[in-house]
């Protein structure tokens, strides 16, 4: 009897958790549906993508990831890879590169909406920014791999990207070759004199 009892009770205990993975599964699975749709439905909100079909938002949206910073934490650091596109969730960072000179020259802040990382998105290149979350910040990274896949299949969304990309290393090649004097010399409506 008292074997039955715990064959029984190791029964019960075996199917209870049994119950309890596979609650956990299903909802880690119904987590997942939810932030997929959710990274769509933002993805969808981001000027950069008004010109893809819905099923290319949902197949990049199912390759995102969330990923969370804290105030003052590099997302990205200048001359390091990258490890995708950025666009932030929540939050918001502040973008800087190193001049020539090697003085620190903050570019920009950057809020929901807004996208980094372009700029080193093919394979072996390096960022020319750093960007640090000035608060709490949540950005949704795609891979490098499902954006070059996407810019590769999609030649209208390629031409734009790739414009887009050639406008931010010129505005970064600018800021890189400014220097101390040049600073002084800046006029009143931000136009750098020689």
């Amino acid at each position: 009897m008292l074997l039955f009892t715990s064959l029984s009770s190791l029964l019960v205990i075996g199917t209870t958790s049994w119950l309890q993975a596979r609650t956990t599964l299903e909802s880690k699975i119904a987590d997942q549906l939810v932030s997929v749709r959710t990274v769509a439905d933002f993805l969808r909100s981001v000027p950069y993508f008004f010109s893809l079909e819905d099923t290319k938002i949902n197949q990049l949206a199912a390759k995102a990831k969330f990923q969370s910073y804290g105030s003052g934490e590099f997302i990205v650091q200048q001359g390091l890879e990258d490890n995708g596109l950025y666009f932030i969730y929540m939050g918001k960072v502040r973008i800087s590169t190193k001049t020539r000179q090697g003085d620190n020259r903050e570019l920009n802040s950057m809020i929901r909406g807004d996208v980094f990382g372009e700029l080193a998105i093919f394979a072996g290149e390096v960022s020319p920014i750093t960007v640090v979350a000035e608060q709490a910040t949540e950005v949704v990274l795609i891979p490098h791999e499902f954006v070059i896949k996407l810019i590769e299949s999609i030649p209208k969304f390629g031409l734009e990207f790739s414009q887009f990309i050639e406008q931010r290393r010129k505005s970064v090649a600018f800021f890189q070759d400014i220097n101390s004097e040049s600073d002084r010399t800046a006029t009143s409506n931000g136009k750098y004199n020689s």
